[in-house]
């Protein structure tokens, strides 16, 4: 799986930004909102954004695959500016070299997560099949295979879960590529949320050759998300490839039918929407 970017710290906006008094959309309470102008920024110009990769921002909460007791683990991302967050004494911070606040814990055996075996050493995740651009693929992936990066975890009790999905997936960050996206100006950007299937997204993230990462969301523009109707993701074919015989033999003889045992029973399965993945529980 190729690897475009490591998200370690507080992602930039593409456009310079202005504060205005009017309650936020997206932090519930906060009483002001921080929107994008109409100027790219000087960062984004100097790292030539105008060549970067852009790739869908997905909505969920941030992971990372970290070694931890002697074998790859899952973290979760943990702000621990946040007066409500109490930090356990597992947290480390993203960036020791510029600490802000953002940090990891892991994510313990018997987690409510429901996406990773650690007796099996792997993590569902929703990936582009490589023999379809247009088809995802829910697969279990080893979890050496995602040392060093990080995803998002999407789907059933997610935050408001926009993408309407039954279970719950890890998305490595820069593979939901934006097919045809549009001229980083302010209006054709707004016009592409508004109008453009693929636009039904929270945002989009541009992935520079020098390494930096520069995005726009809905709420910069004054658009509302979760947006109204079916997402660009949730509506995109998806085919199941998660073989039983691959998981631990405790883990097929369980009563509980556990996700990924439920997942193997669909093995080859082609769904027309991912949004229409549904599961015994």
């Amino acid at each position: 799986m190729h690897r475009l970017g490591s998200v370690q710290q507080r992602m930039k906006c593409i456009f310079k930004r202005e504060v205005i008094e009017e309650p936020s959309s997206k932090h519930e309470g906060q009483p002001f909102q921080v929107i994008a102008t109409r100027h790219v920024s000087p960062d984004a110009l100097k790292s030539d954004i105008g060549s970067a990769l852009a790739t869908e921002k997905l909505d969920g909460i941030c992971c990372y695959v970290k070694e931890y007791k002697g074998q790859p683990y899952l973290w979760a991302r943990q702000d621990r500016t946040s007066k409500l967050v109490n930090v356990p004494e597992t947290w480390i911070p993203a960036r020791s070299d510029k600490p802000d606040g953002l940090g990891w814990v892991p994510v313990e055996k018997g987690n409510k997560f429901g996406v990773v075996n650690y007796d099996a050493g792997a993590a569902v995740v929703l990936r582009p099949s490589s023999e379809d651009e247009e088809l995802l693929e829910i697969a279990l992936v080893p979890l050496a295979d995602l040392l060093g990066q990080t995803l998002e975890l999407i789907g059933c009790g997610v935050k408001k879960n926009p993408y309407n999905v039954s279970i719950r997936l890890l998305v490595a960050h820069g593979t939901v590529r934006v097919r045809k996206p549009p001229p980083q100006d302010f209006q054709q950007l707004h016009s592409w949320f508004t109008d453009c299937p693929e636009g039904c997204a929270e945002g989009i993230v541009w992935h520079c050759h020098n390494g930096n990462m520069f995005k726009v969301h809905r709420q910069h523009m004054g658009l509302s998300w979760p947006s109204h109707g079916d997402t660009c993701l949730g509506s995109r074919p998806v085919v199941i490839n998660i073989d039983g015989k691959l998981l631990p033999h405790q883990q097929q003889a369980s009563k509980a039918c556990s996700m990924l045992t439920a997942l193997s029973k669909l093995n080859g399965q082609r769904f027309s929407r991912l949004q229409d993945v549904r599961i015994d529980s």
